[in-house]
């Protein structure tokens, strides 16, 4: 099974009719974890800039991750309008198995620039003293 298959398949079985009891929406574990990951990814930004400059980096950050997520949106919906036939109301298969291929593609191009990312700039971290180490005298 292609993906894309896979992923249409899972969304009709999301979207068949359940028992009240099922209150959970479709996908919101996805959600949950997108957020704890927007939200770590702007303590490290914060924590790899000066002090001063960490209004202008958590900015920078914030405006570049929208911006990325809007053109991420329409190149996918690009992909799938030029994958549906005239006079069809959905998109073909192919459409979703190419832009989950486009998707895969922009996540490990953004992978690959984060290890050009200089490990010695985390300015602000703070660093744990080793286990058993002497503790410095307050003065």
């Amino acid at each position: 099974m292609l993906p894309a298959q896979a992923f249409v398949h899972a969304c009709a079985q999301l979207s068949r009719p359940r028992p009240p009891r099922a209150v959970r929406a479709p996908g919101s574990e996805h959600r949950h974890t997108y957020g704890l990951c927007f939200a770590s990814i702007g303590t490290l930004v914060a924590a790899a800039v000066e002090k001063e400059a960490t209004g202008v980096a958590t900015g920078v950050n914030s405006v570049l991750r929208t911006l990325g997520g809007a053109i991420g949106a329409q190149i996918v919906a690009a992909v799938l309008i030029a994958h549906t036939a005239g006079g069809e109301r959905l998109p073909d298969v192919s459409g979703y198995d190419v832009s989950f291929l486009l998707c895969t593609l922009f996540a490990a191009g953004a992978f690959a620039a984060t290890l050009l990312i200089p490990r010695d700039r985390a300015v602000g971290v703070a660093t744990a003293p080793a286990l058993g180490a002497p503790r410095a005298a307050a003065s």
